[in-house]
This record gives C-alpha cells, structure tokens and sequence, in this order.
C-alpha cells in the first residue's frame, strides 16, 4: 500500500536499542537506523526527523505533522529489570507528555511485560501500539503501522492498571483491569483508522498488540 503524508514525519526515540530489526546486514542496534527504516518505509514525500529528547522550543518551531514516540525497557536479565512501580523507564512518561500535548502522536511501547499507562500521561495519545519484544523480526512494525499488514494480536495476560492490584486474575470479583486478557484491535486495512475504540473510565484510545 503507497502511503503519502504531506509535511514531515517526526520520529522519537528514547533509548539505544530498543528495536531489532532485520534487514540485509543483520539486526539494528542504534536510534538512528530506526529513523532511517521508518524513512524508507514512508519515501521521499515525508521528512523523518529524529531527535532522543526534543525540547519544547524543536516541537514549537518545527511544521510537524504528527510524532512516533518508541519508549520501553533496555535489555536485561532477571533481577537487573527489578521494577517496584512498573513505570517506563528513562523518563518515558515525561516524554510522551512533552510530545501529545502538541502534536498527534502514536507510542510504540518496547518492553517484555505491561508497564504502567497513567492516564494524565496516555490521555491524549491518539493511538497505542504494544510491540513486546520484536527481536529480529522488528521491522514488521513498520509493516503494521502504515497499513501493508493488519494488527492480528490478542492479549495474552492482563494489563493491569495499578501495580496495587498484583496479582490479577479474570473472572475474580474485582476484576477491573486496564485492558481484559484477549483483547486486541484491528486497523482497516486501507487506512489507519481503527474498527473501534476501547472506552474505560481512562480513557478512549485507539489500542493494537503486535
């Protein structure tokens, strides 16, 4: 499917290899292949630009026409991803607050398990995208995200709202998660709208499992 934005595309990144992806020489490992993949993937018709941590002034003064915020987890082994709150790491948040509060925006979350989603901080991202660990096969997000491919996973666990309320299991009495276990959007396949929208007292927000 040919895709064509008028105006730039404007890539976050937050941290050094989060994405692995498979090209002709070997997985990705730095920031700025990602940017290049994602500008080969759109073409010369839209500008990509990357920056790690954009001030307010390069959000302001730039004619963007929307943001693709990745942030997640580094790598690790067992106790070195010991998390208490569950957040995303590296100031994730604040950059996703930075970032939605002036341009529309689509978060590409990197992390081998659910992580806190504050709605003052997610409120106004305009959609959401859980990638899990990609691995070698990472540039299949792109595939997704510009519509070649549809968005076909489900949700394998509960995502849970509140670290409070580890550990959750469905059918228990208060079951009240974030997102259910299996729950899982579709985007048409000729465009980025997706078929509905998930509605909690969070918020709505368009949500696909990769």
């Amino acid at each position: 499917m040919e895709w064509e934005v008028k105006g730039k595309a404007y890539l976050l990144e937050l941290m050094l290899m989060i994405l692995a992806i498979n090209v002709e020489d070997g997985p990705l490992h730095g920031k700025e292949q990602v940017a290049e993949l994602l500008q080969e993937t759109v073409g010369d018709k839209t500008e990509v630009i990357y920056h790690q941590n954009p001030s307010s002034e390069t959000l302001a003064n730039q004619d963007f026409s929307f943001a693709i915020v990745v942030v997640g987890e580094t790598p690790y082994v067992e106790s070195m991803g010991d998390n208490s709150e569950l957040t995303i790491p590296l100031n994730g948040n604040e950059l996703i607050t930075s970032v939605t509060s002036r341009l529309p925006t689509l978060v590409i979350l990197i992390s081998g398990r659910p992580l806190v989603l504050e709605p003052e901080v997610f409120g106004n991202t305009d959609a959401f995208v859980a990638a899990w660990l990609p691995g070698g096969e990472g540039g299949g997000i792109t595939d997704v995200i510009f519509g070649d491919y549809e968005f076909e996973g489900k949700l394998p666990m509960t995502w849970f709202r509140r670290v409070e309320q580890l550990p959750t299991s469905a059918g228990e009495d208060n079951y009240d998660p974030l997102f259910p276990i299996g729950f899982g959007l579709k985007s048409k396949q000729m465009g980025t709208e997706a078929e509905h929208e998930y509605t909690n007292d969070y918020y709505a927000v368009q949500v696909a499992w990769f």
